[in-house]
Formats: C-alpha cells, sequence, structure tokens
C-alpha cells in the first residue's frame, strides 16, 4: 500500500489571485455608482481569502521548522506594505494638503497617521471619516495580522492539530457576525460602528483561518481515508497491472481488426 503523503501544503494558486482580483474589481463596481447591488461582499471575500491565506502560510513554516518567526513575520508584512503605502500617503497627502484650508490640516493630519498605524476603522468610528476613510478594511486586516501569528502559535504549542480548534474560529466568527446583526438591531447605531469595527467585521478572516487549519489538520485525516488513499491505491494497482485494453498501443493492427 501506498504510504501516506507529505502535509498539505497550498503553493501557488493562480485562481486564489482571480478570486481576490474578483472581489476587488466587485467593491470598486459597487463604488461607481452602484454598476452592482451586493458589491461590497467582496470585501467579505477578500477578508475570508486573507484570513485562509496567512494561516496557510504560517502553518507550513510551523511544519517545516517547528515554530513560527513572529518578528521575521512582521518585518515581511512591513516590507511588502508600508513602501507602496507610504508613497500614496505623501503624494494624495502632498495633494490633499495643496488644495484644502488651512483649518482642516490637522484632520487630515490625523487622518494620514491613522492610515499609517492601520487605525483608520476606528477614527472614522468615533472621529469622523477624512479622504482616506477607505482604508477601514486595510486596517482591519493589519489588526488582525498583528494579533494572529501570536495567537496561533500559542494554540500550535498548546492544543496541537485539535479539531476544536476550527470549532472555536467558526464560535468566533459567528459571534462577530451576530454581534454586528445585534448592532444594527439598535436604533441609532452609526452604520460605521456596524460595518467598519474589527470586533463587528472579523468573521471572514476567521472563517479563513477555520478553514485553513481545518485543510491542514483537522479534515486531514478524513480527506485522505476518504479519497486520497483510495486513489494512490488504485493507481499502484493500475500501474502494476494494467487493464487488458491499456496493454497494447491504439495502434495496433489487431486491434484495429477486433
Amino acid at each position: 500500500m501506498p504510504g501516506r503523503p507529505d502535509p498539505f501544503t497550498l503553493g501557488y494558486r493562480p485562481a486564489l489571485d482571480g478570486l481576490r482580483a474578483v472581489a476587488v474589481l466587485a467593491v470598486m463596481a459597487h463604488h461607481s455608482g452602484g454598476l452592482i447591488r451586493g458589491g461590497w461582499l467582496g470585501v467579505d471575500v477578500f477578508f475570508t481569502l486573507s484570513g485562509f491565506l496567512i494561516t496557510i502560510l504560517l502553518l507550513e513554516e510551523h511544519t517545516r521548522t517547528g515554530t513560527i518567526a513572529i518578528g521575521r513575520f512582521y518585518v515581511r508584512r512591513a516590507l511588502r506594505l508600508l513602501p507602496a503605502l507610504v508613497a500614496f500617503l505623501i503624494f494624495w497627502g502632498g495633494v490633499i494638503f495643496a488644495m484644502s484650508p488651512s483649518g482642516v490640516w490637522l484632520i487630515i493630519l490625523a487622518d494620514l497617521l491613522g492610515v499609517l498605524f492601520y487605525v483608520t476603522n476606528w477614527l472614522i468610528i468615533y472621529w469622523l471619516a477624512g479622504p482616506f476613510g477607505h482604508t477601514w478594511s486595510l486596517a482591519i486586516e493589519e489588526q488582525f495580522y498583528l494579533v494572529w501569528p501570536v495567537t496561533l502559535l500559542l494554540l500550535l504549542r498548546w492544543i496541537r492539530h485539535s479539531p476544536l480548534v476550527v470549532v472555536v474560529l467558526l464560535t468566533a466568527a459567528a459571534g462577530s457576525l451576530a454581534w454586528r446583526v445585534a448592532l444594527n438591531l439598535v436604533p441609532g447605531t452609526q452604520m460605521n460602528r456596524i460595518f467598519a469595527g474589527t470586533d463587528t467585521h472579523a468573521d471572514g478572516l476567521l472563517i479563513g483561518a477555520a478553514l485553513a487549519w481545518g485543510l491542514t489538520f483537522a479534515f486531514a485525516g478524513l480527506s485522505y481515508a476518504l479519497i486520497e488513499r483510495p486513489c494512490l491505491a488504485y493507481k499502484a494497482r493500475w500501474s502494476a497491472t494494467p487493464p487488458p485494453f491499456t496493454r497494447a498501443p491504439l495502434t495496433d493492427p489487431a486491434l484495429l481488426v477486433r
């Protein structure tokens, strides 16, 4: 019998890039005069995909090395995001400063700092939505990235590969969604508080993380027993004793006569 294959690794999947592009286009279309209804769901798709990918990468690192290099992870995230973000803020911040009266410069500066330190979502909830208020979703993602690697490492040390982690993550996701719905039922609650809070919009990130954990650990044995092992066994048997109709080439005259 064939042995069990190596642990799951994601590798590069172009389809995931395509899904991310569709999500971004849906949001852009939604904000372009309402070209499509419900395009804001692209944010949730993007969050779920981000939670899935970052968790898969961290789990693969832990499988290879036995740990997660938290500091190196933060450095990689900074190098990936900050150069483009700083260039964006310098250019558009300068443009907005030049076009705005001095009386609102302090507001613009606070907005720029909120983007740079990934707290824009809380600024638009408890203060006001500045010209960079659309970066609220980036803020939620980066706040998740700040907390999740440490939490994941602790889970790997304390609980190991228990399917219980999937249940906990899905329960937390359901709690975040329920909290968002509950706030929506409270009269007078601002839409920014409902939609842009890290606590009210963490469900997609947590669902993605649960999917990554389940695919790596919780359901790996079940999928191997039901799908991978039978396929590997059949492949081994096929290689050892091919069926009669594959033992001669299709161009064999004897086959053509028959």
